[in-house]
């Protein structure tokens, strides 16, 4: 893992950045992506993991294909859950070759429950689309936090 600033240091190199979010759990990982985040920035669901049944390698692999950076979320509260994702993602970050930064996801599932919920209330119940969800959350407040740091997109 990097400290923000150089994360996004090195994504000021990028002409349109793509970013990996990740909501982590002990038994599911929800995935999110971002197109050009700081720009248009379209914030799109992209599956969940679960750690039972799935390899948390290849399945990083799959949808890490022309990002930039990985976002994951965090928790101040529980530290047992820090520990298992750092675990987690030290052992595969040998493999990526992408930084990753964590990022605060206090609230990150209320949230993505109050969306969901609002749409319709079926949709809240599903675990998966709770933790893809999200992770679009994270991917959102990391966006919203870090915006200011990047110049305004050319318009051709």
């Amino acid at each position: 893992m990097i400290a923000e600033g150089r994360f996004l240091q090195i994504l000021k190199g990028c002409s349109r950045v793509n970013l990996l979010g990740v909501d982590m759990g002990f038994r599911y990982v929800g995935i999110a992506s971002v197109f050009d985040a700081f720009g248009e920035c379209r914030i799109e669901p992209e599956g969940t993991l679960d750690l039972k049944s799935d390899d948390l390698l290849r399945g990083f692999l799959k949808y890490t294909g022309n990002k930039h950076g990985i976002v994951v979320g965090y928790t101040k509260e529980n530290m047992d859950l820090n520990s298992f994702i750092l675990r987690k993602l030290k052992s595969i970050q040998v493999f990526l070759n992408l930084p990753i930064v964590l990022s605060n996801e206090e609230f990150s599932t209320q949230k993505a429950h109050e969306l969901l919920f609002n749409l319709n209330p079926a949709y809240s119940r599903n675990k998966f689309l709770l933790d893809q969800t999200s992770a679009c959350v994270i991917l959102s407040k990391f966006i919203n936090k870090t915006k200011d740091q990047f110049p305004e997109p050319i318009n051709y």
